[in-house]
């Protein structure tokens, strides 16, 4: 058995390593790229709220679907290759008919995140039944890390390749979304490896919270309405802060880029130091320091959009978005059993997906209502964001409760040591993670 893990989280880790390559091409490059393909304020709306909802949807079956399979890794073989499917068309799209071509973006991406989401669920309880509690923080923040470099490497490269396109930037769009289509086949290849423990041999383990909270009952719904209001209020703003910077700001796509890989850096950069310290101190205590600073970016931005202030602001927001989203997928993975987890995953991302689209689409929806501020309505967007942000922190993050049991730390002592200036006792500075679990 142990064998057959270690090759199961090697095998894992060259599907995220592919897998990261695609998201750095194609993450933060859907929307210019309908802005190339000169998409209006509307259609970019639909853009951006649509597929996630679909997703969501699509998410609220997924345990019927892995059932009736039969097989997780067999779901996650099926979504992953018709997500590069749906990638191998959209580097096509300059070649249709000008008309054609948002609403068939639209689609494609629909399809691909819809799919790419369907694999989550299956995916990390598999990835649960490999790991003990004791190591899983700190292993996923270590391939976070890992990953998050060729996240930076493989956008630092799109953002070069448009740059270098000039105006032929179409054909930079197609070529960067058939790379993605080759990353996420390669994937697919390394997924193939991954061992399915057979359900009936395995004992299965209670939830953490199993004895005392109902992954059904009000700590887990509390924190997925938490989770929900934070994801509704960061997407009211967020598809349009891409349009801000190549449209109103007239970035470069290389000074978007670095401006976008500012955040990623740190992000992932952060995710091992993160990991570590939520195995020592929990994962809501750093769900709560990370969203404390969360709430307050959207009034950061207000200030000015010099590229240079920009970048500052998304290196520090990359440090706080960092633990967030960690702790978020490993407080899910600590709060459900092994049975449940599929089930209970894909509850998560349906809320988390009608949540962006509800956001994205009154975010695209009420800006040309709103006042300009500065020369622009996304200024007011921002104060939006800003203020739904806060009413879920202050209003519903309180609700929560670690189902840990963990030792108390001050949230400056805590913070102090993630950044290596007076480590707590008992947290490793460097994490030696390994994957053989031998």
């Amino acid at each position: 058995m142990k064998g057959k893990i270690r090759k199961s989280l090697k095998a894992s880790f060259w599907d995220g390593a592919f897998a990261a390559g695609m998201v750095g091409i194609t993450e933060s490059y859907v929307i210019p790229y309908a802005l190339a393909l000169r998409a209006q304020a509307s259609q970019i709306g639909i853009l951006a709220s649509v597929p996630n909802l679909i997703m969501a949807l699509a998410n609220s079956q997924i345990n019927k679907l892995t059932r009736w399979i039969g097989s997780r890794k067999k779901v996650v073989l099926i979504v992953v290759l018709i997500q590069a499917i749906a990638l191998t068309f959209m580097s096509f799209l300059p070649m249709v008919e000008n008309r054609y071509q948002i609403i068939s973006l639209i689609i494609l991406t629909s399809i691909a995140t819809t799919f790419g989401g369907l694999a989550s669920a299956p995916w990390g309880s598999l990835m649960c039944e490999y790991l003990p509690l004791s190591k899983r923080s700190g292993y996923f923040g270590w391939r976070s890390r890992v990953l998050g470099m060729i996240i930076i490497a493989s956008s630092l490269l799109a953002g070069g390749v448009l740059q270098y396109c000039g105006r032929s930037v179409l054909a930079g769009f197609a070529i960067l979304f058939a790379l993605a289509a080759t990353f996420r086949l390669f994937s697919w290849f390394s997924l193939r490896k991954m061992f399915e423990p057979v359900s009936a041999t395995i004992k299965v383990q209670p939830a953490i919270s199993e004895t005392n909270l109902s992954p059904t009952g009000t700590n887990f719904n509390a924190f997925l309405l938490f989770t929900g209001a934070m994801s509704f209020g960061v997407n009211l703003s967020a598809p349009m802060i891409h349009v801000y910077m190549l449209k109103t700001l007239h970035y470069s796509y290389l000074t978007y880029t670095i401006a976008l890989v500012a955040s990623t850096s740190t992000t992932y950069f952060m995710m091992a130091p993160w990991g570590r310290h939520a195995d020592h101190a929990g994962n809501l205590k750093i769900i709560r320091m990370g969203s404390a600073f969360i709430q307050l970016i959207p009034f950061l931005w207000l200030v000015s959009g010099h590229p240079v202030y920009i970048v500052a602001i998304q290196l520090v927001s990359g440090v706080a978005w960092s633990g967030y989203n960690l702790c978020v997928s490993t407080y899910i993975f600590d709060s459900v059993s092994q049975t449940e987890r599929v089930r209970q995953t894909a509850r998560f991302n349906m809320m988390n997906g009608v949540c962006v689209c509800l956001g994205a689409g009154i975010g695209t929806s009420v800006m040309p209502f709103l006042p300009f501020l500065k020369g622009t309505q996304f200024m007011s967007l921002l104060i939006l964001s800003g203020l739904a942000r806060m009413g879920a922190v202050n209003l519903l993050l309180p609700k929560i409760k670690e189902v840990r049991k963990v030792t108390h730390v001050e949230s400056m002592d805590l913070f102090n040591s993630v950044i290596g200036l007076r480590p707590l006792p008992g947290v490793a500075r460097d994490t030696n993670v390994d994957i053989r679990l031998s």
